[in-house]
């Protein structure tokens, strides 16, 4: 049976990492218009737009998504998103929990306030990676690695990365 509105979607619900867990993965290319709206509960999905533009409304705030963009939809939050009429998005999608998801994907400077991944650089990379995650779905441990590769570029290539803050003190150890 096919999910209506994917053109892949896996349930896999990986929970072996001490970090996150995948639960659900897949792609979707968008017809023109194209609307779906979550509430996640402890959870939250990370999509990356690699083609066209849409829109994400994030409980009533509405934010501008295009090609080569990220957007989070964190948890306990009302998210509605819609391709555009003109050119609609097709993207790559991550639902991902654990113990650290929220941590990591703050450190890349993704969360409530600030949904929208915009990279300073190897976007190629990361749209890789997304990719080559999904074509191992079945391979558990290796979408976990792919995970935390896929973070780590989030992490260094983003606008809005919070670097994390060292004791001064410690380096004279």
């Amino acid at each position: 049976m096919a999910l209506l509105g994917c053109d892949f979607c896996k349930f896999v619900n990986y929970e072996n990492s001490d970090d996150f867990y995948l639960y659900e993965l897949g792609t979707c290319a968008c017809d023109p218009g194209y609307s779906y709206e979550h509430y996640v509960v402890k959870r939250c999905i990370l999509h990356i737009v690699v083609r066209g533009k849409g829109r994400l409304i994030l409980d009533g705030k509405e934010y501008s998504v295009h090609a080569h963009q990220a957007f989070l939809i964190p948890e306990n939050a009302h998210a509605f998103y819609q391709a555009d009429e003109e050119d609609p998005w097709e993207y790559v999608w991550f639902h991902i929990g654990g113990p650290k998801h929220v941590s990591i994907f703050k450190e890349a400077g993704l969360d409530y306030d600030n949904p929208i991944f915009t990279p300073t650089g190897c976007i190629e990379e990361i749209e890789a990676l997304a990719f080559d995650i999904l074509k191992h779905y079945d391979r558990e441990y290796y979408c976990i690695g792919g995970l935390y590769t896929l973070c780590d570029y989030l992490i260094n290539n983003s606008e809005h990365r919070i670097k994390p803050s060292v004791d001064d003190s410690l380096l004279y150890v």
